[in-house]
């Protein structure tokens, strides 16, 4: 099992213990302050991580992250890819424990802890660079102690990039350079950092805060050297990839988190292809694929020159079946690349390839359509309403993300956070997406 239970920090073991500290209200009904639902800072916490071990285990993720640690650590020693593993799950777990902040306590939850407000008066509300500082902290310590063939360095590396990942999740990944700019004099997160060596925690953070202003700020520096003096490097490829997974996943995992508390809707479906058949079943039956089946039975393979050939749709249906057969002997590649002009049924082609890789291969979940301008996409969306229109439950799994369109709605949940529901955009099944 990539992911043991005995990875995950229990944040209940850590926060204070004379408080309640909660992460969510749902005020929507409620006729008085007793009415009011409340979620609990550990029962947040625990949820997103149901949801991100169901993620990990649905999408076959397990092998993605061992491809990563194969790229990126290479030698790195099994205590060093455990340690790496151990961040990577944390990352989700302590995203919100920035949350035991007293303002936020009382300006969002209506949860008055009393004095220790004013302790915090001078970073408000904040609690997702709090969140990132507190996991800063907690595994700080446990990195040094490792040794270079551990892979000391360059997990120092990683959990600065989770740390940045968390300190984003309510929002888009500015930079990364951004985010150590935090932790220079005068900034919030040195704010932070002394907040909590300067004052008695103890009822609102147990652990003994040992992260100061000299280690963050060395260790800042040194990513900062590491980063740019590799971000012409491949590793630096692998690198982008990962933040922006962990990223994904985090703001995945809390949307789910959240919408469950809000509506008290189980989310069961992410938005994946159970049956091909299902779709390729109404594609099969388009007189388009009829009559490339019936061409297939009758006059492919025989030899021909097909050079002077005149009618467009005899090149088409050549072509269709070619890529097809290509497709069929080369099952175990990775990319395939298919050139053709304007008109020459390239779409066509893709729809069909795609359900082919798909009757191949189980493990895949999900098509995407990229596409360099908004032109094509809604070319190609009239395609697949000619095609799927006639059919409800193909379309409901069928969105556009770009700046044109507007988010699909199912109606199956409430808008908690506007800026959270562009998340409901990748959800569907097959995506149309302006690619720049």
């Amino acid at each position: 099992m990539y992911f043991d239970d005995n990875m995950i920090v229990d944040i209940q073991k850590i926060i204070g213990c004379k408080y309640e500290f909660y992460a969510h209200l749902n005020k929507d009904n409620s006729k008085s302050i007793e009415d009011i639902r409340k979620e609990t800072l550990k029962e947040h916490t625990d949820l997103c991580i149901s949801y991100f071990k169901k993620i990990v285990s649905d999408k076959r993720m397990e092998n993605t992250f061992l491809n990563f640690e194969d790229n990126y650590f290479k030698d790195m020693s099994q205590t060093g890819r455990k340690m790496f593993r151990r961040l990577l799950v944390n990352t989700i777990g302590f995203h919100d424990i920035g949350k035991i902040n007293p303002n936020f306590q009382n300006t969002k939850m209506d949860n008055m802890l009393g004095k220790y407000a004013e302790t915090f008066s001078g970073i408000g509300s904040e609690h997702s660079l709090l969140s990132s500082v507190l996991y800063i902290d907690y595994f700080i310590e446990e990195i040094l102690s490792l040794s270079n063939e551990d892979g000391r360095l360059i997990l120092m590396s990683i959990m600065m990039f989770n740390a940045y990942a968390i300190s984003r999740h309510h929002s888009n990944l500015d930079g990364f350079n951004e985010f150590l700019s935090k932790f220079n004099e005068g900034e919030k997160g040195i704010e932070i950092i002394n907040t909590f060596k300067e004052n008695d925690m103890n009822n609102i953070y147990r652990k003994n805060f040992s992260l100061s202003e000299n280690r963050i700020v060395k260790v800042c520096g040194y990513i900062k050297e590491k980063y740019f003096n590799e971000a012409d490097d491949e590793k630096s490829i692998y690198l982008y990839a990962y933040e922006r997974l962990i990223y994904s996943l985090l703001v995945c995992c809390d949307f789910y988190a959240t919408s469950e508390f809000m509506n008290k809707t189980i989310i069961s479906d992410f938005g994946e292809i159970r049956n091909i058949d299902e779709f390729y079943k109404i594609y099969k039956d388009t007189d388009v694929y009829k009559s490339i089946r019936e061409y297939e039975d009758t006059k492919y393979k025989k030899s021909k020159d097909l050079s002077n050939e005149k009618n467009i749709n005899v090149l088409r249906t050549e072509m269709f079946l070619d890529a097809e057969r290509e497709l069929l002997k080369n099952i175990d590649e990775n990319v395939y690349f298919l050139e053709a002009p304007t008109g020459s049924g390239k779409s066509n082609t893709a729809f069909n390839l795609s359900f082919k890789l798909f009757e191949e291969d189980k493990n895949l979940k999900k098509i995407y359509y990229v596409y360099p301008f908004n032109t094509l996409v809604e070319q190609n969306l009239n395609i697949l309403n000619k095609t799927f229109g006639n059919n409800k439950a193909a379309m409901d799994n069928i969105a556009v993300i770009n700046s044109i369109y507007p988010i699909k709605e199912d109606n199956k949940y409430v808008e908690y956070d506007s800026g959270k529901m562009e998340m409901k955009k990748i959800l569907a099944i097959n995506i149309m997406k302006k690619h720049y």
